[in-house]
């Protein structure tokens, strides 16, 4: 799974620069979300890092969020994340990652983040880097 696209296309398929404090914000979002991957914590990805409104589009296709996740997330093993940039533009967010995990090809991506109550979350996942 680990595979940023991996990973959320099974999510996304059921349903100016950054700086400063946004930068780091996000920063520390995507890796909450690499970590909650690393030890398949479900809970925390539905609650926590993923975007209500791609969490509530999963329910609604008949499926609890963490069922859906658990199939690709069980399956990484050994996964990292390297952010190599970030754009924001006001509540909106995107970001260049670098990802692998054994057994599977490095990837380049593009992570969609929206701020929500404050937070930043994440809103798409299997975009490939622009």
């Amino acid at each position: 799974m680990w595979r940023t696209g991996a990973v959320l296309v099974a999510v996304l398929a059921i349903t100016g620069c950054g700086g400063g404090s946004d930068d780091r914000a996000i920063r520390s979002t995507l890796d909450g979300f690499a970590k909650a991957i690393a030890v398949h914590d479900l809970k925390a990805l539905c609650n926590v890092y993923l975007a209500p409104k791609l969490v509530d589009g999963v329910e609604a296709a008949g499926l609890p969020c963490e069922a859906a996740l658990r199939p690709q997330v069980s399956a990484t093993v050994g996964p990292t994340m390297t952010v190599k940039s970030v754009r924001v533009t006001g509540d909106t967010a995107s970001a260049q990652v670098h990802t692998t995990a054994a057994n599977q090809p490095p990837s380049d991506d593009t992570i969609s983040l929206v701020r929500v109550d404050g937070s930043w979350r994440v809103a798409s996942l299997a975009q490939p880097a622009l």
